[in-house]
């Protein structure tokens, strides 16, 4: 098998310096390899942040574990819905060797609902989306790539009659499925504009502050079946 040696971050050709900190960062022969440069450069957000650049209400979050991942992007996802007057969808995620646990059905309901942010899967339509695997690297689907979570695919595209009554309701809405989607369709690439390194046009309204929207979006449509 051969071997590779990467010499430079393409993702920050444009941010030396970020190049530079993250360069340290994978450094596996110090005890610390987050430069005290970066750390100090860290700020906590502020509100006149968020009135002077909206997005950063939601924009994406560092994280050391996939505890904390979890936590805040249920909640980032939640928040987002209720701030844009959309459904919040979830649906029950299949547990590991669940066959083998000897629970009762109201036992894994319990389970699910005391852990939602693990055991839940969740869409809000025109919500920031990373992927976490690569698919296709010539269209751009690796690890790392933002997207727009556009809509939900159902088996024979028979959408659930409690989804279409909570889109047409136009409010914020939480909304449990029995069980998952087919696949979640999303967004990539397009328009110069982006939120947060996807497409996006702008809707500015006394309850709506700046809401990422799909219509006028030239991108690439992307499935992403289930992977668990």
């Amino acid at each position: 098998m051969p071997l590779y040696k990467l010499e430079r971050l393409m993702r920050a050709l444009n941010d030396p310096h970020f190049a530079e900190w993250q360069q340290h960062m994978r450094r596996t022969d110090v005890d610390q390899p987050v430069c005290d440069e970066f750390i100090a450069r860290l700020q906590p957000l502020r509100s006149q942040d968020l009135e002077t650049d909206p997005q950063w209400a939601f924009a994406p979050i560092g994280v050391l574990s996939r505890w904390e991942r979890d936590t805040i992007n249920y909640s980032q996802a939640r928040r987002f819905a209720e701030t844009f007057g959309l459904p919040f969808v979830r649906w029950p995620l299949t547990i590991a060797h669940e066959e083998t646990l000897g629970l009762r059905k109201e036992e894994l309901d319990r389970l699910r609902a005391e852990e939602p942010e693990r055991l839940r899967g969740y869409f809000v339509e025109s919500a920031l989306f990373m992927m976490t695997a690569n698919i296709k690297a010539v269209r751009k689907l690796v690890n790392g790539t933002p997207a727009l979570g556009d809509s939900l695919q159902f088996e024979s595209n028979v959408v659930p009659e409690q989804l279409r009554a909570a889109y047409a309701n136009g409010v914020f809405t939480e909304l449990t499925l029995e069980k998952p989607p087919k696949a979640i369709n999303l967004r990539v690439g397009g328009e110069r504009v982006t939120w947060h390194g996807s497409p996006w046009t702008t809707c500015r309204t006394s309850s709506c502050p700046t809401r990422p929207t799909l219509k006028s979006c030239r991108s690439w449509r992307g499935q992403l079946r289930r992977c668990f």
